[in-house]
């Protein structure tokens, strides 16, 4: 029995494969059944089945994810079938479509479908479908094929509904791009996803145009004297890592210059929330319409907005006020994991650490630069220190002389490329173990069975015992993140999309990390911050020299020892990641830098 909080997830019987299942083998036939009902149905019947009970059944059937799950070899052989009648067209007869659809994942056809080319009684179920995000890759190189595929889709997507995006086609497609667009798959990988977010933007901005809301917005001229009006803007303030990035943005900014204005969408009553406003001029909660939030918000007449959430992964309530020019500056920062692509969004605040050298070229907004990493964390009071005595490792099946590796990485970062590699370490250190506990509560879209089903194939082919990882259920509260990282001796960062907060936890266990440097901001995020504590021989540069790391690492017991007690030295000393106060100086500063050009050209401009 292992320690309260910490319940093991089993792995899949190996003696009961999936395709073996009974339920799964009737969804199997009725998926095989109706996709050769639509590639022989002539294709002038196609529509009044489409609206009849077939239609029905054959909707529920591909809503239910079986593209993902794992088939047998007839089923194979059927998916190259659709894959050849497919070919490189971009424009399949519609049944062929419609079978290929139970069987294939979005980014799996061969060429995107030219929207036009499709009936308009199947156009908006098609959208639907091709916006549907993978569960999991489960292939390696699966999340660049996906985000390259996909990429090309959203952009044509873009340029139909710029033809005409008052008319019905372009109408409909933008609203259906608004309700299904979920685009946080697209952050698991090491690409330049600049041009697919702008188009992104561009279909949202239209949607909003297209129903005759204003998204332009022209100011008066405001004299540069005075405190700057500064509005923060969050779904909430809530006690959640958004919040806990975006208080040190305001806390302790000199208020003889700055007057600050809170808005969110709703309020919770929080200490965490009370913190944040006692830390304000005034808060304000949102109406729900969006016309009125919009018009409320620019009426305060700011000179700064400053985004405080995640307005990239999905099209929420925040992402259409967003959309607005609200300000007549509007920033946002490391809540967004990729550039906004918007418009209306002037500046992206990052750090000289979190950025490649080419970072300009990732975002549409200017960059605006910091010393040191982006990432400042204040939780509202003292950090908690961890526990100082570990948890009993015998409960959890854990000899006591083995070396841990753990990783909160969440479930979607763990891409097959990251999890070979922890595999491959695993391999290489007998009788190590590997703790993950990669479902988070503040994330959704979980799909845990195929997950355990996924890392089983790869331990069979690495030939490593299943008992010699350990997934955990969720952890809501910090304590029970530490009970998990209390049982580890060297923690394992994601890549290619590494951890922040993940990776606060291990510093505040004082575990030593393995991380991996990147090519853009997400990819680099946890390197910035290793590096602003002096930690950089704990970043490896490539696969290989991550591997490399961890497996010395686990071979010397002094080196893990001296590296905890320089990662606990720096973790008491006021380290950047806390120094809320030094924060607000350097982001002040960029503040008023952006006030200051934009006067300028408010003058010259006349």
């Amino acid at each position: 029995m292992l320690n309260a909080g910490l319940k093991v997830i089993a792995f899949p019987a190996t003696d009961r494969p999936r395709e073996s299942d009974a339920m799964l083998q009737k969804y199997f036939a009725l998926r095989r059944q109706l996709a050769n009902a639509w590639l022989h149905l002539p294709e002038n019947e196609l529509a009044d089945q489409y609206a009849a009970d077939t239609g029905t059944t054959y909707r529920d059937v591909c809503n239910c994810g079986l593209q993902y799950q794992r088939s047998s070899q007839p089923d194979h052989e059927f998916r190259a079938k659709l894959i050849n009648l497919l070919g490189d067209e971009s424009a399949p007869a519609p049944g062929t479509l419609l079978a290929a659809q139970l069987y294939l994942a979005p980014h799996e056809f061969p060429a995107v479908v030219d929207i036009r080319s499709i009936p308009p009684w199947l156009r908006p179920d098609h959208v639907a479908y091709m916006l549907t995000s993978p569960p999991l890759f489960r292939r390696r190189g699966e999340s660049d094929t996906y985000r390259l595929h996909m990429s090309r889709w959203v952009e044509h997507l873009q340029k139909v509904i710029a033809e005409d995006p008052r008319g019905e086609t372009g109408a409909m497609l933008a609203q259906k791009f608004g309700e299904h667009s979920h685009f946080h798959s697209f952050y698991f990988n090491n690409g330049n996803v600049r041009n697919l977010f702008r188009a992104r933007a561009t279909i949202l901005e239209s949607s909003l145009e297209a129903i005759n809301y204003e998204l332009d917005w022209i100011f008066p001229h405001r004299a540069e004297s005075g405190r700057i009006r500064l509005g923060i803007i969050a779904a909430d303030f809530a006690a959640r890592t958004e919040t806990f990035v975006t208080l040190p943005v305001f806390r302790d900014l000199d208020r003889s210059r700055f007057e600050i204005i809170l808005f969110a969408l709703r309020s919770d009553g929080s200490a965490m929330e009370h913190l944040c406003v006692q830390h304000a001029d005034s808060f304000v909660v949102l109406p729900t319409a969006l016309q009125a939030q919009v018009k409320l918000i620019r009426d305060a007449d700011l000179d700064l907005l400053f985004i405080g959430a995640n307005v990239t992964a999905a099209a929420t309530d925040l992402t259409a006020i967003v959309l607005h020019r609200l300000a007549r500056i509007q920033m946002t920062s490391i809540c967004c994991c990729v550039t906004t692509g918007m418009r209306n969004v002037d500046f992206f605040l990052s750090g000289t650490l979190s950025e490649p050298t080419d970072g300009v070229h990732h975002y549409t907004e200017k960059l605006q630069m910091i010393d040191g990493t982006a990432h400042c964390f204040d939780f509202g009071g003292d950090i908690p220190r961890a526990p100082s005595r570990r948890p009993a490792r015998k409960p959890a099946g854990i000899p006591d002389d083995a070396v841990v590796f753990a990783s909160g990485a969440n479930f979607h970062k763990i891409v097959p490329e990251l999890q070979d590699a922890w595999l491959r370490i695993l391999s290489s250190v007998p009788g190590s173990r590997l703790v993950l506990y990669p479902f988070n509560p503040n994330w959704d879209g979980y799909s845990v069975e195929l997950f355990m089903e996924r890392l089983a194939d790869r331990l069979r082919k690495h030939d490593i015992e299943v008992n010699r990882v350990l997934v955990l259920e969720a952890a809501p509260t910090w304590q029970e993140v530490m009970q998990r990282l209390q049982l580890a001796d060297i923690y394992l960062d994601s890549f290619p999309f590494c951890g922040a907060t993940s990776l606060l936890d291990a510093l505040r266990a004082h575990l030593p990390i393995v991380a991996m440097d990147g090519t853009s901001h997400r990819t680099i995020q946890g390197a910035a911050i290793l590096r602003s504590l002096d930690l950089s021989e704990l970043v490896a540069h490539d696969i290989d020299s991550y591997v490399s790391l961890a497996i010395r690492l686990a071979a010397n017991a002094s080196r893990r020892k001296s590296l905890a007690k320089k990662i606990r030295a720096r973790m008491r000393n006021q380290p950047q990641i806390f120094d809320h106060r030094r924060y607000a100086e350097k982001v002040g500063r960029v503040f008023e830098q952006v006030w200051r050009e934009y006067c300028d050209r408010q003058r010259r401009a006349g």
